[in-house]
């Protein structure tokens, strides 16, 4: 049997800065599991950014598009955050939050949810090396008969896509809500 005594501190400096953790341990013998503490650090970590991105976004209204079976769907909801991980940039090495639905979401948004087309029509009109743009693209030419010309507007300036004047952010699977770099940007000129 290993007996473990040690004192964890948690400090939060400000609404900006990171949470620090830190863990003293005495008197101990074997190896002190450190994963349940990594990952309430984890789990607080990205609340702090979902708080601080939800502060700061030009809409609350989302489209969530993924693929089931042979068709993609899209979910139209509003202020739902639901799925995102905490994730590395290759890009420019930022803490990114990232969707990535679990089985069990995306049965649950199949009740609601539209098809939007096959898998296989989507797949042919892929651009941008996105999939996000992609499902612009389609939403654009689909919903709207519009031409699709992207933009990159800011989280916090603009909709990704208006539907009968109303604005809604885009994501597809796996798709990233931001990065750390960018939210702290937009956090400075506000």
């Amino acid at each position: 049997m290993f007996s473990h005594n040690f004192h964890i501190t948690i400090t939060i400096l400000s609404h900006k800065s990171i949470i620090i953790i830190t863990m003293k341990e005495a008197n101990t013998t074997g190896n002190l599991e450190r994963n349940g503490i990594m990952n309430i650090y984890k789990e607080m970590e990205k609340e702090n950014y979902l708080n601080r991105y939800k502060k700061l976004v030009f809409t609350e209204n989302q489209i969530y598009g993924f693929p089931y079976e042979s068709n993609v769907y899209i979910y139209i909801t509003k202020n739902e955050y639901f799925d995102y991980y905490l994730n590395k940039s290759t890009k420019n090495g930022s803490v990114t939050l990232d969707w990535r639905p679990t089985k069990k979401s995306i049965e649950r948004m199949l009740k609601k949810a539209t098809i939007l087309c096959t898998v296989e029509e989507f797949e042919q009109n892929y651009c941008y090396s996105n999939n996000g743009k992609t499902l612009e693209k389609m939403l654009f030419t689909k919903l709207l008969n519009q031409t699709y010309v992207p933009d990159t507007v800011r989280f916090d300036e603009g909709a990704d896509i208006t539907i009968n004047n109303v604005p809604y952010s885009v994501k597809y699977l796996r798709g990233r809500l931001s990065d750390m770099k960018t939210i702290e940007t937009a956090e400075n000129e506000k």
